[in-house]
């Protein structure tokens, strides 16, 4: 299987498994198969039964929610990344058990500044802008009037930022640190039309009127919510609890699942689409696939050679007593020292562990042959040197995720076009993140997309 795996951290979640397993008759035959149980599969498993049509819903994940994964050690619950969610997000109004499951968070975000200041996050208006002497200030408007009058160049992340920001404000919030830690790659090998959307509020927050404003402190900032809703969590038993909850309504709806499933293509019909799961023939009037584009690639046959890139991400589950240094749910590191990029603080809403804080490190990376010894040293040296976690720090456990993060480099577009409509002639549609290689960062917009991309309605 190609999607993750563990190291040097215990499954916990086996006893889960089993519970998606739906008897497949010799021959079985289904109005649609939806390939990938993480939100986008479910969400369309969701749509379509809900229109009438027969469903089978399959993954090689053998617990459903994609990459949602949480893994539980010692009485502390962890999950590989920042996963949150809002009451207003639209899988609570499908599955309304879910809202009876989630923990309440208090939402703060901090950062590591260049110069080893915690900051706000991402941008501090008094400590980045403001407090910074005049000399400093007026090479700061210099920078930005300059890239204006000099016209913006479309050619990457790199160009979009000094454009909207100023080489100067660029390095002194660290901004350009983080987006390269994050994807792993130079700034000016990402894709300009990625990271347009992707930080479309810079855009508007660093117009001069934003300059001037305290909005200006919002970019990059996630959708705003509305003040009825709460950021929650899932349950502290792990993702498998909260999933499992989904599944259960979605058979009760008559939808069927088969997870830790192996798949295969078997042929295309005049009638419909052929698979093989777990070793028994499954045909379809239509396929939609969730699972990341190249793996579908590769079920299906397609040539995948020259599949999109996603990122790895390897994630340390550790623990902590002392003074932390901080007092934010969720750290970014702006600096350029460390390999780590983001650490959440889930004690903070599960409660600590026999007196130890916990959290979760992120390491965007693609091997997943690096030791969590050498990662966890890496961490802790810069961690002490911008004065953190002075105290007892212990590295619990580790996990490798492939396909975190989708690389949006230059000519992405296209390779991601061309395999998409190559599996559109094998019979397959795709859609979601991981379908269509899209960022989408929140359930939210996760499912909006994948009812954008995919009609229930009966295809001619």
């Amino acid at each position: 299987m190609a999607h993750s795996g563990d190291l040097g951290v215990k499954d916990l979640n086996a006893s889960a498994r089993g519970n998606h397993v739906s008897a497949l008759p010799e021959q079985a035959d289904y109005d649609v198969v939806v390939l990938g149980a993480g939100i986008s599969g479910i969400t369309l498993a969701y749509d379509f039964v809900r229109s009438g049509r027969s469903v089978l819903l399959v993954d090689e994940y053998e617990t459903p929610g994609g990459n949602h994964i949480s893994v539980n050690l010692d009485g502390r619950s962890f999950d590989i990344g920042a996963i949150f969610f809002w009451t207003g997000y639209p899988q609570f109004e499908m599955f309304p058990g879910l809202s009876e499951l989630v923990v309440p968070v208090n939402w703060s975000l901090q950062r590591v500044t260049p110069d080893m200041r915690i900051a706000r996050y991402p941008i501090d208006l008094r400590g980045d802008l403001l407090a910074r002497p005049l000399k400093h200030k007026a090479r700061m408007a210099r920078d930005l009037l300059r890239m204006r009058l000099r016209g913006q160049s479309r050619h990457s992340a790199l160009t979009f930022l000094e454009y909207y920001l100023g080489q100067t404000l660029m390095e002194d919030s660290g901004i350009l640190n983080y987006v390269e830690r994050f994807y792993g790659v130079p700034a000016d090998e990402i894709n300009y039309d990625f990271a347009r959307s992707r930080m479309r509020p810079v855009e508007r927050a660093a117009s001069f009127s934003g300059l001037a404003s305290q909005s200006f402190r919002k970019m990059f900032g996630k959708r705003q919510h509305l003040a009825s809703e709460q950021c929650v969590a899932r349950p502290k038993s792990g993702f498998p609890a909260y999933y499992d909850a989904a599944i259960g309504q979605l058979h009760g709806m008559g939808v069927e699942t088969r997870l830790g499933a192996q798949i295969g293509w078997s042929a295309s019909a005049q009638a419909g689409h052929a698979l093989r799961i777990d070793g028994k023939p499954v045909s379809a009037h239509r396929i939609v696939s969730t699972m990341p584009l190249g793996r579908t690639a590769e079920l299906a046959g397609v040539e995948a050679d020259d599949a999109p890139r996603s990122k790895g991400l390897h994630t340390l589950f550790c623990q902590f007593r002392g003074q932390r240094g901080f007092d934010s749910l969720i750290l970014y590191n702006f600096h350029k020292a460390g390999r780590w990029k983001r650490l959440t603080m889930h004690s903070d809403y599960y409660g600590k562990a026999d007196g130890w804080e916990y959290m979760s490190i992120e390491i965007t990376a693609d091997s997943a042959e690096e030791t969590p010894e050498a990662l966890f040293a890496d961490f802790r040296s810069t961690a002490r040197a911008f004065g953190l976690f002075d105290g007892e720090l212990e590295l619990m456990g580790h996990r490798h995720t492939a396909f975190a993060y989708p690389v949006y480099s230059h000519g992405t577009a296209v390779r991601r076009d061309t395999m998409i409509d190559a599996l559109a002639k094998a019979g397959i549609e795709t859609a979601g993140r991981q379908g269509r290689f899209q960022y989408l960062p929140t359930s939210a917009e996760a499912i909006k997309s994948v009812r954008g991309d995919i009609s229930v309605l009966p295809q001619a």
